[in-house]
């Protein structure tokens, strides 16, 4: 015989954009924790992330906020709590269902294909939703022309945004490197996700470079575009320092030591 659990209420500090309270929240982490060893490095981590948010994840280099990341994306497994995304628990998945089912994020060291052009960079994170069978790639079929083209079409229009179109046929390894952070921001919206982290986009930039992070920069303005011109990220999070999160972001919260500290909720008032 079974004994039905006991479900018991947590507490909770959630803040959400006034748009967003009639949604239910893009992601929610509940207790989320993961161990190495003896070593807990985050525990009992709670966080929620509205529809239409950019929230922010500040705190010192060894806080978790990268960790975190990983747990989402299931380069870790987590050894406790539970992540649901759009409503849907994501323990079983692996990291490829996960970027399926909607998340998407770039890393602090950047991770392009270096010797691909700019284009077919994009091109990559567009697999998801276009599709042709190995024949038809091979025998260059009537489909195989016509998604290949759909695809250009799409990614020249994502560089657009991102100012990139004029770079279109450059290897990525020959981009500056602003320019290789922004080709690593674009390739992730190609996947359209529900869900976009960005660990540190302004990590090794000086402070010109940085602004483009800023939402009256470049790469603010590209996010807010992405929503109309390519139906991408709904949601967004930021991990970084206290010196860059709160310009780009609606809400921040701080982390230490692996443990979710303080949710403050616009870091602009």
């Amino acid at each position: 015989m079974t004994t039905k659990a006991k479900l018991v209420k947590r507490p909770t500090s959630v803040l959400l954009p006034e748009r967003d309270i009639d949604k239910s929240p893009v992601l929610e982490c509940v207790g989320l924790g993961v161990t190495f060893g003896g070593l807990k490095a985050v525990e009992d981590f709670d966080l929620t992330i509205g529809r239409t948010e950019i929230a922010g994840l500040i705190g010192p280099n060894g806080a978790g906020k990268t960790t975190v990341f990983n747990l989402l994306t299931k380069v870790y497994q987590p050894t406790a709590g539970a992540i649901l995304l759009d409503g849907k628990d994501t323990h079983s998945m692996t990291t490829a269902q996960v970027n399926k089912a909607g998340i998407a994020r770039t890393f602090q060291n950047i991770r392009l294909f270096k010797q691909l052009s700019v284009l077919d960079n994009v091109k990559v994170g567009l697999h998801n939703h276009y599709k042709y069978s190995t024949l038809e790639g091979i025998l260059r079929l009537p489909k195989y022309k016509k998604v290949e083209k759909a695809m250009d079409e799409k990614a020249m229009e994502i560089l657009k945004v991102f100012d990139l179109d004029g770079e279109a046929d450059v290897l990525a390894t020959n981009l500056p490197y602003g320019k290789q952070r922004k080709l690593e921001i674009a390739r992730a919206m190609a996947t359209e996700p529900k869900l976009l982290l960005l660990d540190e986009p302004a990590a090794g930039m000086n402070q010109g470079m940085s602004q483009n992070v800023n939402p009256q920069g470049g790469m603010g303005t590209a996010a807010g575009g992405m929503g109309v011109a390519a139906g991408a990220a709904a949601g967004a999070a930021f991990a970084g320092n206290a010196a860059e999160g709160p310009w780009v972001c609606q809400s921040c919260g701080a982390t230490n030591a692996g443990r979710f500290c303080e949710s403050c909720g616009s870091p602009r008032k």
